[in-house]
Order: structure tokens, then sequence, then C-alpha cells
């Protein structure tokens, strides 16, 4: 572990984000620098950040609702890797999600390595905001791509909650407001 930025920068980066084959001599050493990651033993301050890039917009929305009250003071940072170069995008992952009183419906990323495309434990969580009753929806898909889009015009509602775990770990959050209902004429 290391304590400073001067540390920080001595990180051998060329091995952390190594791209392309690698010998077996240099295999252990890449791969363990695979792994490196920061670890913040107490709060770490933000202010100095220029800008937080999400993968997906899924995940933009998914941050907006863990930063709660505090969205509005980092919104204008926070942006989507529209060109597509930032991250590797060889996982799993829910790309965008339309949120409607009707229906959910999910854009998925599925991994480029096969054998990381399931099966998985999916729980989804939907929380009527007005009654403040939450319907789950437990299942096994075999592919991610098989996360379903949900019918919930049963739910009557026009604010909700939804969250949604894979294999225990979050992997969307969002709130909806059909803004339609609020229009008085």
């Amino acid at each position: 572990l290391f304590g400073s930025a001067n540390e920080f920068k001595k990180l051998p980066f060329h091995d952390i984000y190594h791209v392309g084959a690698f010998s077996e001599a240099e295999k252990d050493r890449i791969i363990n620098h695979r792994h490196a990651e920061v670890v913040v033993p107490r709060a770490l301050p933000l202010e100095s950040l220029k800008r937080v890039m999400c993968r997906s917009s899924a995940e933009r929305d998914t941050l907006k609702k863990l930063l709660g009250a505090d969205w509005k003071k980092w919104q204008d940072i926070i942006r989507v890797d529209a060109d597509l170069s930032l991250f590797h995008r060889w996982w799993n992952y829910i790309e965008s999600v339309a949120l409607s009183t009707k229906f959910i419906h999910f854009r998925i990323h599925e991994a480029v390595d096969f054998d990381a495309r399931g099966p998985f434990d999916v729980r989804i969580e939907i929380k009527d905001l007005h009654s403040s009753e939450t319907a789950i929806l437990r299942q096994t898909v075999e592919r991610f791509l098989d996360i379903p889009s949900l019918d919930i015009s049963d739910l009557e509602t026009s604010e909700y909650e939804i969250i949604i775990y894979v294999d225990g770990s979050l992997i969307y959050a969002a709130t909806y407001r059909d803004l339609n209902t609020e229009i008085p004429f």
C-alpha cells in the first residue's frame, strides 16, 4: 500500500492497463498488476475531480440514484463514454434502460468471453413510491441477455424505484416519475 501521490505516480501503469498478448515470462507480472486497486482507508475528497466517466447511460442512472441529493453538485462533470474509447467493453453490463408506467426495457451488452455469459442469479426490486410496496422478481438466467423486460402495468403506479442485482451485486438503480401525471390539464 502506498500513501502519497508520488508513490501512486510510480505504479507500473503499462502493466496495469496492458492490452494484448504477453509472453509466458510476463504472464504472472502483468496479471498481478492488472489486479491493482485504489484502496482508501477513510474518506477520499472528490472536490478536485474534473470528470467522472460512466461506461453506459444505465451506469450513469445508477450513480445518480446513489448520489441522491448530491447529484446536483456533481452532475456537470458526470459523462457517459459516448465515443466508446475509455472502457474495455468485454464484460456483461446494462447499456440503457427505458422506464415507463407500463414496461421496463433493458438494452444489454453481453460479454465477449463466452464463458462469462452466465448463468446469473437476478433480483429485481420495484418499489411503488406512493404505497411503499415492493415487488421482487428473482430468477436465474442462462445468459445476461436473458434478463427480462418487464410488464409492470399491474403495479398501477406513476412513481417507482427500481434496483437490480446480479449475483448479489448492484448493477442498476433508478427512480421513475411519470411527469405526465403532474400536468393539471
